[in-house]
């Protein structure tokens, strides 16, 4: 029988890059962001979980905590340019030529969100980070 020794985890993780903003959590949750553009979230079944994946299969992410990539006390939000997983599977959008069309995007996706925290004037910058999976 083999035994293993140091650290074992059933655990996996992604590395991603984002492009999309980096701003303060100290005002808003990641519940009140999805509420503002357009989820409707039900405390009791706590809904917002299956929004939150919806979002992500179209491509966008965000996110609060280090854990899923956050860097502490931050929010980002963003479409996902690339993403490598622990098996080493790479996706990706594919050549991307233009980020003003990204932009455009995650402006529509965000508008509303975007337009009240004042950031919807803002660059998108690139983001790089991991998180757990």
């Amino acid at each position: 029988m083999k035994i293993r020794q140091g650290f074992v985890s059933n655990s996996s993780s992604s590395s991603f890059v984002l492009y999309g903003y980096c701003f303060d959590n100290k005002d808003y949750t990641i519940e009140e962001i999805l509420k503002e553009i357009g989820y409707n979230y039900d405390e009791e079944t706590e809904e917002w979980y299956d929004m939150f994946d919806e979002l992500l299969d179209s491509g966008f992410y965000i996110s609060d905590n280090g854990e899923t990539g956050a860097p502490r006390g931050k929010i980002i939000l963003g479409k996902i340019l690339g993403e490598i997983e622990d098996s080493g599977y790479f996706e990706n959008i594919g050549i991307i030529d233009n980020l003003n069309d990204i932009k455009g995007e995650i402006n529509e996706k965000f508008k509303l969100f975007l337009e009240k925290v004042n950031l919807n004037d803002s660059e998108p910058v690139l983001i790089i980070g991991n998180r757990m999976s």
